[in-house]
């Protein structure tokens, strides 16, 4: 039999396999991947997802669909509980071949918990499996994204990219962050270009803004995530984040307690 390197349930003939875990601040496995497809949610605190060459929150009226063997990584920055179905290839082709965000109503999400508190045992059961019929029926990509972020095909960019997301060295300019890649100002100029499509200014901009969707989901007072993104008032915070996501911050926040 085989067994799941990182989920640790066994891999048998099931086609869909449930699995409930609790992971304490900050703890996330390493980047990995699965034989089977993985259906990826929250329900008590935004989740991070890195898979396909993008980052992506989740908010809890929302999942992620992985398809089996991508490289991918789920995070989040408190306390929380992970529902996750894993699906075998063939039973999955109606979601794609590529990550994806599934939009989650009220039933959806009541769908999924089941499912994965169910185990393998439960999940042989006919009535389990008309549950997850329903649950297939019913799941659909969609349109309303938290901010999506590029990862930067250059590899010392996607290191700054990720320190930038952990809070950590936002106020390099570029001078300074050309002087400790040891290339140019220009150089560096031109490489964040082709790897971003932005300006060096514009790409730090981004990946701060983005790195404030997570605890923007939590509750967080803009006014706080302002200052702590380096902006000199809530009025400047808010436009640039409009700016970059096409939504204000308040907006964003009023969609989670409306769900």
């Amino acid at each position: 039999m085989r067994v799941d390197p990182i989920a640790g349930f066994e891999d048998g003939s099931q086609r869909i396999v449930g699995y409930k875990a609790t992971f304490e601040t900050a703890a996330s496995p390493p980047p990995h991947s699965h034989r089977r497809g993985q259906i990826a949610y929250c329900p008590d605190a935004p989740l991070r997802v890195t898979a396909g060459g993008s980052t992506f929150v989740l908010g809890r009226d929302q999942a992620a669909w992985i398809p089996g063997d991508l490289l991918h990584r789920l995070s989040a920055t408190t306390r929380r509980t992970a529902l996750n179905l894993y699906i075998e290839p063939a039973y999955a082709s109606s979601l794609g071949n590529r990550p994806r965000v599934l939009g989650l109503g009220p039933l959806e999400r009541e769908l999924i918990r089941t499912a994965a508190e169910a185990g393998v045992p439960d999940l042989a059961d006919a009535a389990h499996g008309r549950l997850v019929e329903v649950l297939f029926d019913r799941l659909r990509p969609t349109q309303r994204l938290h901010g999506t972020l590029a990862i930067p095909s250059d590899r010392a960019l996607a290191r700054l990219q990720e320190e930038w997301l952990a809070g950590s060295g936002r106020d390099i300019d570029l001078s300074e962050c050309a002087a400790r890649l040891a290339v140019s100002p220009r150089t560096l100029q031109r490489r964040v270009l082709a790897a971003t499509g932005l300006t060096f200014r514009r790409w730090r901009q981004k990946v701060v803004l983005f790195a404030a969707v997570e605890p923007l989901l939590r509750g967080c007072p803009v006014k706080v995530l302002a200052a702590d993104c380096g902006y000199a008032s809530a009025s400047a915070f808010v436009a640039a984040f409009r700016a970059v996501f096409g939504i204000t911050p308040g907006e964003l926040q009023r969609q989670q307690v409306a769900e």
